[in-house]
Formats: C-alpha cells, sequence, structure tokens
C-alpha cells in the first residue's frame, strides 16, 4: 500500500519501530525501496501485555493503543504536520495507532482499520477456555466497539480488508468504508 501510494505520490512516513531500523543505512534502503521522501523511526515502548490488558480494563481503552502509546511519535507528529501542510494522512494499525490522529493536522484523514476488531474479540469469547478470558476477551470487545465508535469521527474514510468487514461496520458506524484486500488467498485457510 505504501508503495503503491509513493509511486505516484510525495509520501513522508514515521513508524514506531523496533530497533533494527534505526539504523541509517537500513532507514535508507527502506526509504529508497518505498520511494519515500522522509522516514522517521521512533523506537516502539516496551510494555508488559498483562499490565496492559489490566490497565484497559480499568481505563476502558484498548489494549493494542495502550502498548502502542508513545508521547516520542505523537510529539514527531503535531511538529511534522505542523510545519508543512499535507493533503491526507494514512494511519496504518488499526487500533494500535487511531490515537495518533489526534496529533496529526491533514486535509483528509484515511485510517486503516484491516479488519472488525469487535468480531474477532467476540469470536475469541466464545471459544476461550478458563474462567477469566472470555470474560476479558468481551469486555476488550465492548472497549473498542466504543473507541471505534469515538475514533471514526475524526476520519473522512476507513480501510478494511474484506467486504465481510466493511459490511459488519457499515452496520455499526455508519461511515464510509473502504474495501482494500490484503494479498493472503483467504481461502487458503478456510
Amino acid at each position: 500500500l505504501i508503495r503503491a501510494l509513493s509511486s505516484s505520490l510525495t509520501c513522508d512516513l514515521v513508524a514506531l519501530t523496533t530497533g533494527e531500523l534505526h539504523d541509517k543505512s537500513a532507514q535508507g534502503a527502506v526509504r529508497d525501496n518505498l520511494n519515500l521522501r522522509r522516514l522517521i523511526t521512533i523506537e516502539k515502548p516496551q510494555r508488559c501485555k498483562s499490565l496492559c490488558g489490566i490497565a484497559g480494563i480499568a481505563s476502558g481503552s484498548p489494549l493494542g493503543a495502550l502498548l502502542y502509546r508513545s508521547r516520542a511519535l505523537a510529539d514527531v507528529l503535531e511538529q511534522l504536520t505542523s510545519a508543512q501542510r499535507y493533503d491526507s494522512c494514512l494511519i496504518l494499525g488499526d487500533i494500535c495507532m487511531a490515537q495518533y490522529a489526534w496529533h496529526v493536522s491533514a486535509g483528509r484523514m484515511v485510517w486503516d482499520l484491516c479488519d472488525d476488531c469487535v468480531a474477532t474479540y467476540s469470536r475469541r469469547a466464545a471459544t476461550a477456555k478458563g474462567f477469566l478470558r472470555p470474560f476479558y476477551y468481551q469486555w476488550e470487545a465492548k472497549i473498542i466497539e466504543h473507541y471505534i465508535r469515538n475514533v471514526c469521527s475524526m476520519f473522512d474514510s476507513v480501510i478494511v480488508i474484506s467486504e465481510e468487514n466493511g459490511n459488519s461496520l457499515r452496520r455499526s458506524y455508519q461511515k464510509p468504508f473502504e474495501v482494500v484486500p490484503n494479498s493472503v488467498d483467504l481461502g487458503q485457510f478456510q
């Protein structure tokens, strides 16, 4: 998706990454490979998933949003988009990255939600074993549903990977959900 966009548009990419992309030569290779004007990498915070899960239940925030919360990334996005007017901003990374929309100024905002996370967690709740897991997954589904409802208003459109996900989300949120399929043949997994 990024390569397709950057072949016809001038693109900057700001990303949370692990250590291997902080090397300048690795950054140069990625920047050239994706045809980017600028690549800015920020070290992804290392957080304990269990503690973030507990914090999510207490705060009403989705687990992914807590795992990927980065003040450094928010600051870079604010500085970058206040210094230069962007026509469009595409936020990749589903629930984990949507929180950064509050820190971006652009003419058009697009969110790559990927799939219906609420349905995914509801399915997990229905099949999870043990006492706490089904409860946790159902609670996370409710948190995500509320979060999506709040965040959707910030985006002009939202991208999902299948028509099934798009239809499900359109019914729940009355928002334009655009289907951009990924390159994986899902028939191989059925």
